[in-house]
């Protein structure tokens, strides 16, 4: 390393901040408010919509993968029972879990504008998260089944590549 702090070899090119123009700048600034704001806004929406058929479903499931059931009820009444707490614990405990995640997948809407200079990309991003949300829970409740989205209609442009 030299004294003045530059790498030995080096290129001269800066791999680690883009260069934005101001306007680019304030589009980035606008769709990183955009997806912090509506992301979370849009899944506690949906996710209060569907919870008790997104829990009741969880309950089921726990239920059904409990070996409990078959053993004699005086045995294990006592493990039974924590059991079934722990079963209706963890709905409020992954809803609570992906609110708070929420604001941190809505920052996909800038990561779609940074890497496809694309204001609309962005814009739509926000929708096509919420579309997939809606599809899951859709997928994952019990009982009434319904779609709160309508999907774009058209397919995603961006695709992440994959490491």
């Amino acid at each position: 390393d030299d004294p003045s702090g530059i790498p030995f070899n080096w290129d001269g090119v800066r791999y680690d901040i883009p260069r934005l123009s101001l306007l680019q700048f304030l589009k980035g600034f606008i769709l990183m408010i955009y997806g912090l704001v509506t992301v979370p806004a849009g899944t506690l929406l949906i996710l209060t919509t569907k919870y008790l058929f997104l829990h009741t479903n969880l309950v089921k499931k726990f239920n059904e993968g409990s070996f409990f059931f078959d053993s004699p009820m005086l045995l294990v009444l006592p493990f039974w029972l924590f059991y079934i707490l722990i079963g209706i614990i963890l709905g409020p405990l992954i809803f609570i879990i992906i609110l708070m995640a929420s604001p941190m997948v809505g920052l996909r809407c800038l990561y779609v504008y940074l890497n496809t200079k694309e204001f609309n990309l962005g814009l739509l991003e926000a929708k096509y998260l919420l579309v997939d949300l809606d599809r899951i829970t859709y997928r994952e409740s019990i009982g009434w089944q319904f779609f709160m989205l309508k999907s774009p209609g058209q397919p995603r442009l961006f695709q992440p590549a994959s490491h």
